[in-house]
């Protein structure tokens, strides 16, 4: 799950932590048959303990370091 997509950088929810600097592709599905692949890099991480502290899931936000136009066009369609 995602949050705060934006077109320098996206937030995601998880338990699954990587490392800061990490680069990662990931993939946001928008639908079950509509999914849009980028490719970032682990800016922060939101482990457990700091996530329960803002009663919030854990995950990582990720600089989107390569935005397609297809993502740009999710972006601006405010889905997100």
């Amino acid at each position: 799950m995602t949050r705060d997509l934006s077109g320098t950088g996206v937030f995601v929810y998880t338990s699954r932590l990587p490392s800061v600097g990490d680069r990662l592709s990931l993939i946001v599905h928008v639908t079950p048959q509509n999914r849009v692949g980028l490719m970032g890099e682990v800016v922060r991480v939101l482990g457990k303990d700091e996530a329960r502290d803002l009663d919030i899931q854990p995950g990582f936000a990720a600089r989107v370091t390569n935005p397609s136009s297809t993502y740009a066009k999710l972006v601006e369609s405010g889905i997100t």
